[in-house]
């Protein structure tokens, strides 16, 4: 569970509206929907939106919306569209986007990571995890780390190999493709979490070397995923000190 307080449910709100934002610009009353359906959800209300006690926190509309978005288009249409930079914050897990707005999201967060400052590195293919209720900090660093995560990875890993090493068709790898599409998104979050706790990865340099071998077959060849994949063999040669 998130942290308690006003300030973290500000923040998982805003977190609706950039997804919502990352699948297509918005009118403000989709826009105000959404917010007030994820406002009444963690037990606050909209400014403007209603649907909760007054008791309930208020979540003011228009001040998520100069943070997240900028106006485009005439008056008439009040349509807003998201701030480039905050594409960076896009989760291609999200649960409450299905798999086409997750389609149509990756297509958009690529456009506009292109109208972004160029970076010397490569992104990661997510940020670091939100924050979670203190009881559970432990908990989510020691999972990260369990033998049983490492295991899938080498699993998940280990299986597209041989699934790409045995041909067959594109449906056929089309599972084997997600499930290192999984491997890369854990991997991603046990790097993030290394990198905040100044410590090394619980998994060793064959992880790496099965991630070398999927960016050497070609990786996932789908932008976001292939910039993801650099970012993780890098950032785990940095920690573990072999660049």
């Amino acid at each position: 569970p998130p942290p308690p307080g006003a300030v973290d449910l500000e923040r998982r709100v805003r977190r609706e509206l950039i997804h919502a934002l990352c699948v297509a610009p918005q009118r403000h009353s989709e826009l105000t929907t959404v917010v007030s359906a994820a406002a009444k959800a963690f037990g606050a209300a909209v400014v403007a939106g209603g649907g909760a006690s007054r008791k309930a926190h208020l979540v003011r509309m228009e001040t998520l919306l100069a943070d997240a978005a900028t106006r485009t288009g005439d008056d008439r249409e009040n349509v807003w569209e998201l701030k480039p930079e905050l594409c960076l914050e896009y989760d291609p897990t999200f649960p409450r986007l299905a798999r086409p707005d997750h389609e149509r999201a990756a297509e958009r967060v690529v456009a506009f990571r292109a109208r972004l400052p160029k970076s010397k590195n490569p992104r990661p293919v997510v940020g670091p995890m939100p924050p979670c209720h203190a009881s559970f900090v432990q908990t989510r660093r020691e999972l990260l780390r369990a033998p049983t995560v490492v295991a899938a990875l080498r699993g998940a890993l280990a299986r597209g190999a041989a699934a790409s090493s045995e041909g067959g068709s594109g449906r056929d790898r089309a599972g084997e493709r997600e499930l290192e599409g999984v491997a890369l998104h854990v991997a991603t979050l046990c790097v993030h979490d290394a990198k905040e706790h100044g410590r090394g990865l619980a998994w060793g340099a064959d992880v790496v070397a099965s991630f070398l071998d999927l960016k050497e077959r070609g990786g996932f060849n789908a932008p976001l995923q292939d910039e993801g994949l650099e970012w993780v063999v890098r950032e785990a040669a940095l920690l573990d000190g072999d660049c």
